[in-house]
């Protein structure tokens, strides 16, 4: 029986089409194209936020710097200072500015921070567990209100910052501090409907600490894995350009299987880490620039830290709460902080920050 050409080419179409519905796009586990990448950076080391003029000025800067998320941390014991009395005027600052300047808020709400727990103190006496139902209604009673008061400006909402240091130090907890992480992020994906959820990691910390598996775990429940990897932590000796960009490179290796963001990364323009200066400093954003036209893995989102470099007040409280107890590694971060920003802190550009804004894509 002869088939006609038209039927003969029907099945063909029929085949190919079935070929490729099997394919491996099918596969849950392959990374998926990445979609445009977006561009933010960290805003509170800048400014004191009860200086509006300072915190108006960063926001300005962002825009035109082609920046379109501010990245900024929250504390929940330090908002929530009583059962009912909350502390929101710094937060409604960040808000206010982010709807005059149309910029999307990522936001760390720092449940856990430095590997302790970030627990309100009024709440209870002792920390109560991370299986206390009391304590996750609590926290989502706090999401609702931050919610409210947010206006739809936040894109990304990052619950916590540490959990891997906190799993490390706490291991009988770990399992819990997952599950409980998981259930909050469902929440949160309820309350702040379009918003990506994650949580803020350090890969060098990870390793160092073996929570490799741990940090792995929670990456089904999330939406983002957020990471933290500035190249003078990572390289640990004085910070060199091109070094640097490996060194981040291998930093991320283990998590862009999924969709990831590097939430802080920068490098610094002052020879405490060696004989870095203004011009490393433009070499390395030439080089972070050139690497991210490769887009690597499914990272949707680079921020670079901070905008400007920090004033020595502001970086040393980032610095202890970034590490506390530990005065060597507060030290290096405050100096970090002090001087990674593409824009000195009286607001104007480095040779770094034109660099960036020319080539990166």
């Amino acid at each position: 029986m002869r088939v006609s050409r038209g039927i003969l080419g029907f099945l063909v179409a029929a085949v190919c089409l079935l070929a490729l519905s099997c394919s491996d796009d099918s596969d849950s586990l392959r990374p998926q194209p990445p979609g445009p990448l977006v561009y933010g950076s960290l805003l509170t080391p800048r400014v004191s936020m009860e200086a509006d003029h300072l915190l108006a000025d960063a926001y300005q800067h962002l825009g035109a710097d082609r920046f379109s998320v501010a990245h900024l941390s929250l504390s929940w014991s330090g908002v929530a200072s009583g059962p009912v009395l909350r502390r929101w005027g710094a937060f409604a600052s960040h808000v206010r500015r982010a709807l005059e300047e149309g910029t999307t808020l990522s936001v760390v709400l720092e449940i856990v921070h430095g590997g302790e727990a970030d627990i309100p103190e009024w709440f209870r006496p002792e920390f109560p567990g991370w299986e206390d139902q009391d304590l996750k209604w609590e926290l989502v009673r706090f999401l609702r209100e931050l919610a409210r008061r947010s206006q739809g400006t936040v894109g990304y909402l990052w619950l916590g910052e540490g959990a891997d240091r906190y799993a490390a130090s706490h291991e009988d907890e770990a399992e819990a501090l997952r599950l409980f992480l998981a259930e909050i992020a469902d929440s949160t994906r309820q309350i702040f409907p379009g918003a990506k959820v994650g949580t803020l990691i350090t890969p060098s910390i990870v390793s160092e600490n073996g929570q490799a598996d741990f940090v792995r775990s929670l990456r089904g429940s999330l939406d983002l894995l957020g990471l933290s990897v500035f190249a003078a932590d990572t390289v640990g000796g004085d910070a060199d350009p091109g070094r640097s960009v490996a060194e981040v490179t291998a930093a991320i290796a283990p998590w862009s299987d999924r969709p990831f963001a590097i939430l802080e990364t920068g490098f610094p323009s002052t020879g405490l880490f060696g004989a870095t200066e203004e011009q490393d400093q433009a070499a390395f954003a030439s080089a972070i620039a050139t690497w991210l036209r490769q887009r690597p893995g499914t990272l949707s989102l680079f921020c670079w830290a901070p905008l400007h470099d920090a004033n020595s007040e502001l970086s040393d409280s980032l610095a202890r709460r970034r590490y506390p107890g530990d005065p060597a590694e507060q030290a290096r971060f405050r100096a970090l902080m002090g001087a990674s920003g593409l824009r000195r802190n009286d607001g104007s550009m480095k040779p770094s920050r034109q660099i960036f804004y020319d080539e990166r894509p």
